[in-house]
């Protein structure tokens, strides 16, 4: 069952701006409702971006969107919607070039579809929190990022852990149990304060700083670094997301 204190989902009109005159329009989000694009830090529209799991992106035309949409019958996802804007990445997905204005937490997913209006409208899910569940085909922490409760690897992901020694990045995934046993006894809270020394052990006790990720589907924090931490409530364990927007 999804806790609604771990999402919120939004929606906002996509329209079209030439960045100069004469070229075609590229798709943008109008956040500030004006009909116009504004460039106002705090009330900023952000353009639409092809974005790839290795952090690139590329501006998108509107037309093209418009397209995309209308041929997937009116309603598409954002990987699908990806892969018909010819990406080159199999996990690339459609999203924001900067997170909405006053949101503080990432973006786990995006549909776009035309309105009954006519225009075309993105939906977006933002997530606070998401809770670390046991797929069913085996023990491996998993993120139920869609809030089902269900272990789904086309919408949620793996908990990766991740170690940074000599240059060389080493990802670990680990068993529900396992991690949520070193949460307990760090107290019950595991964030970049205690990360390294709660979680070393699942790494055998090897150096290096120590990190949170996602394997498989990835939280949008539109550029920003995201912060995760651990922690147990009465249901199980949880991870907690917040986007540092000074970055």
């Amino acid at each position: 069952m999804i806790d609604p204190s771990f999402r919120s989902t939004h929606s906002v009109t996509v329209r079209g701006v030439s960045p100069v005159a004469g070229m075609d329009p590229l798709a943008y989000a109008d956040f500030d409702g004006n009909g116009a694009f504004t460039a106002v830090e705090g009330s900023r529209d952000e353009t639409l971006f092809l974005r790839s799991p290795d952090g690139g992106g590329s501006a998108i035309g509107y037309t093209e969107l418009r397209q995309a949409v209308e041929k997937a019958g009116g309603t598409i996802g954002t990987e699908a919607l990806a892969q018909a804007l010819e990406a080159r990445e199999r996990h690339a997905w459609v999203g924001f070039s900067g997170l909405p204005p006053g949101v503080s937490h990432p973006i786990v997913d995006y549909t776009f579809r035309l309105g009954t209006d006519g225009e075309v409208h993105a939906d977006y899910t933002v997530a606070k929190s998401a809770r670390v569940i046991a797929p069913h085909d085996g023990n491996i922490a998993g993120l139920d990022l869609n809030g089902d409760g269900v272990s789904d690897p086309a919408n949620d992901a793996l908990v990766q852990i991740e170690r940074y020694d000599d240059g060389v990045t080493y990802q670990h995934f680990c068993k529900a149990e396992d991690l949520t046993e070193a949460v307990r006894a760090a107290g019950g809270r595991v964030d970049q304060g205690n990360m390294d020394s709660a979680l070393r052990g699942l790494f055998n006790n090897e150096p290096g700083p120590i990190s949170l990720a996602e394997f498989g589907r990835q939280v949008d924090g539109c550029s920003p670094f995201v912060h995760r931490a651990l922690r147990v409530d009465d249901q199980g364990l949880v991870m907690d997301f917040e986007v540092n927007r000074d970055v």
